[in-house]
């Protein structure tokens, strides 16, 4: 009786995880992502480079979820300790607040285009067709990434600027 659970169970499991192939009708992508069971591996036919631009797209979203982890642990960082001596300064004070969260704002907007990106090209593999690269999904992301840019390279003259009045 026992075994006869545990292999219910296991079937159980398996039947959550078990791969969702992705048929050819073009009607289905608008389902794709809530598809029971909602676990489970997406199945696309292997037409051309799907299998390159499917693992392209992963570790892009890697990518993008690496950077946000760098700019909570970031924002974080600067608002426990941002100042280089003992005490810091009350322009170090100020500026420690609004800038860790300046990061973790930043932190977020990268997660979000990072599922955006991910979900909008798993769909385009959905309906087999391309992304080449254009749109206001694309026109966002640039702007994420030079938000992300002139805030750490604000950040770092800041820091030199603080440091070489003290000095």
């Amino acid at each position: 009786m026992a075994t006869e659970d545990a292999l219910s169970g296991a079937e159980r499991i398996t039947a959550i995880f078990k791969p969702t192939p992705v048929p050819e009708d073009h009607d289905w992508h608008g389902r794709l992502l809530t598809a029971s069971p909602f676990f489970s591996s997406l199945l696309f036919t292997n037409a051309g480079s799907t299998a390159r631009d499917g693992c392209a797209t992963e570790r892009n979203f890697l990518s993008w979820l690496r950077l946000a982890i760098f700019l909570d642990v970031l924002g974080v960082a600067v608002m426990l300790s941002f100042h280089f001596k003992q005490e810091p300064t009350e322009v170090e004070r100020r500026m420690a607040f609004p800038l860790g969260m300046i990061f973790w704002v930043l932190s977020f907007l990268s997660i979000l285009a990072a599922a955006a990106q991910y979900f909008t090209n798993v769909m385009g593999y959905a309906r087999q067709k391309a992304s080449l690269g254009r749109g206001r999904l694309v026109k966002a992301i640039r702007v994420v990434l030079s938000l992300v840019v002139v805030c750490v390279f604000g950040t770092c003259i800041t820091l030199l600027v603080t440091h070489a009045s003290k000095g």
